[in-house]
């Protein structure tokens, strides 16, 4: 039997199918759709972490795993309505999309702080100007104002 479907399908014990370990795999990877056969279930596997490789009974139960065990980019959120989720495996990933796709704050107060990232460099300068003043050369606060 299916363990996931076991713990989270609501039908009698008796109703469940019994597998053996390569129909097992299949179901889990592939569902039990059969083309042309008068008993479809639509059901086309249970969705895997690309992360962990744990399966879910689902797509709702595997989105809250990744909210809860996985990191997201706000901004890439916020300028794509939310619409394709991209999940990080850990923070250190994350802060590496941070670098390479965003303006980070170096400042190491914000380093620890986390999440100090902007979208844009005047966007960065403002935060410097205000969070850091002392930091930022004559120079650098000059430029940051224009």
């Amino acid at each position: 039997m299916c363990d996931l479907c076991t713990r989270n399908k609501k039908v009698f014990t008796h109703e469940h199918d019994l597998f053996t370990i390569p129909e097992l795999r299949r179901h889990e990877k592939f569902g039990d759709d059969n083309p042309g056969a008068i008993d479809q279930s639509g059901f086309k596997g249970h969705p895997e972490c690309g992360f962990c490789r744990q399966r879910f009974y689902g797509d709702d139960e595997l989105y809250t795993h990744c909210r809860d065990k996985h990191e997201r980019c706000h901004l890439c959120d916020r300028r794509n309505g939310g619409r394709q989720q991209q999940y990080y495996v850990d923070y250190n990933s994350l802060e590496q999309h941070f670098r390479k796709d965003h303006f980070t704050c170096i400042d190491q107060e914000c380093l620890e702080k986390k999440f100090v990232v902007f979208d844009s460099e005047m966007d960065l300068k403002a935060h410097q100007l205000q969070a850091h003043p002392n930091g930022l050369s004559k120079d650098a606060r000059r430029d940051a104002r224009l």
